[in-house]
């Protein structure tokens, strides 16, 4: 490939579509897919750029597909204090889940989908659907 651009490395454990991913503070990605078993994946980045799966990730099963991502930064919500992943899903339900894949909190409200997150500067969570 010609230019400073250059795949250095994939990855495949999704059955179908990645719809989200998100590079978080910590150096973990995380991926969420649209298939029949819709699910979110979590890898760190090693220091040589390499894609490990977390060893004590398993997928993280949701009831429909994953159509964004974002993370809840370390230490800005004291109940969180390492922070989380924020998964939003097309059963309109946003859930957050530990760095483990515990699932911390649901929220719903939503009657649509919910396909983007946005923060603002007070640290609140904007979605839409």
């Amino acid at each position: 490939m010609d230019g400073p651009y250059c795949l250095i490395n994939e990855f495949h454990a999704h059955d179908g579509p990645v719809r989200s991913l998100l590079i978080t503070e910590s150096n973990y990605i995380v991926s969420g897919c649209q298939s029949n078993n819709p699910n979110v994946r979590i890898w760190l980045i090693s220091e040589k750029g390499e894609f490990e799966e977390k060893e004590s990730s398993s997928p993280i099963f949701h009831d429909h597909w994953v159509t964004v991502l974002t993370s809840l930064h370390l230490g800005v919500i004291l109940s969180y204090p390492n922070g989380a992943i924020v998964t939003g899903c097309y059963d309109s339900i946003i859930r957050l889940f530990s760095l483990s894949g515990e699932l911390l909190l649901k929220l719903s409200g939503h009657s649509k989908g919910v396909i983007s997150f946005s923060w603002t500067i007070n640290h609140l969570l904007l979605s839409g659907s």
